[in-house]
């Protein structure tokens, strides 16, 4: 019936939408997956620059420089998707973040001039992760109505929102968590050597900012493979 669509539903009505749709379950968890890892390692990077490569003043350019990057790189994007197909595009986007970051591990401070090639090369694959899991809804939208004969973009779109969030914040929660087990130590008065960092978090700081990223977007690549929703089938 044409006046369903019009029709609210509450959250938990529209989470069990949403869940009984196996395409937008795959998206659900490329898409936490991706933004946990891309939390992580944004969260952490100041950590990682001030305490693993001491080079604090140079953050502010490296953060110029991934922005600039994921920018420029929507526009490479959205062509490959469109030429090659969404997945293949997350599969090349998640592939070539890892290659710039992995490398990050063995980084030290005689070397803090890498980071900007790595910088550029990660902006690039992070501009995956906000692109082409959010394009997907739309093919799942579409599938929809064609199956059920309602138009639920509202449901599904904010449900997508809702689980990004979610990802997000126990991503920034648990870091920081890690952190203070590890043995942080609050710049303070108390702290005279403010660069200073116990070994422990110094090695967790490489993880969050390039093993544990690098394997979240490694797993998403896996579940795309799974993603019903090709663009042969689409079309």
């Amino acid at each position: 019936d044409p006046n369903n669509n019009s029709k609210k539903v509450n959250f938990f009505r529209g989470l069990i939408i949403c869940l009984k749709n196996k395409a937008f379950v795959m998206i659900s968890m490329m898409e936490v997956m991706a933004f946990i890892g891309l939390n992580l390692l944004v969260s952490n990077l100041f950590l990682y620059i001030k305490y693993v490569m001491k080079a604090e003043r140079q953050y502010q350019y490296l953060v110029f420089l991934v922005m600039l990057s994921t920018t420029l790189s929507f526009v490479l994007w959205n062509y490959t998707s469109k030429r090659y197909g969404k997945k293949k595009t997350f599969y090349v986007g998640c592939a070539l973040l890892c290659i710039f970051i992995l490398p990050a591990f063995f980084y030290n401070e005689d070397v803090y001039y890498l980071l900007y090639i790595s910088a550029f090369g990660a902006g690039g694959g992070l501009g995956v992760a906000y692109l082409i899991p959010f394009s997907m809804i739309a093919d799942v939208v579409e599938i929809d109505e064609l199956e059920t004969n309602q138009r639920r973009e509202g449901c599904f779109y904010s449900m997508y929102v809702f689980f990004e969030k979610v990802g997000s914040a126990f991503a920034i929660g648990i870091s920081g968590y890690i952190l203070g087990f590890a043995g942080y130590i609050t710049p303070s008065d108390d702290n005279p050597d403010e660069d200073f960092q116990p070994e422990t978090v110094i090695i967790s700081l490489k993880f969050f900012v390039t093993i544990i990223p690098s394997l979240l977007f490694f797993a998403g690549s896996i579940v795309c493979y799974f993603y019903p929703i090709t663009k042969e089938y689409h079309t």
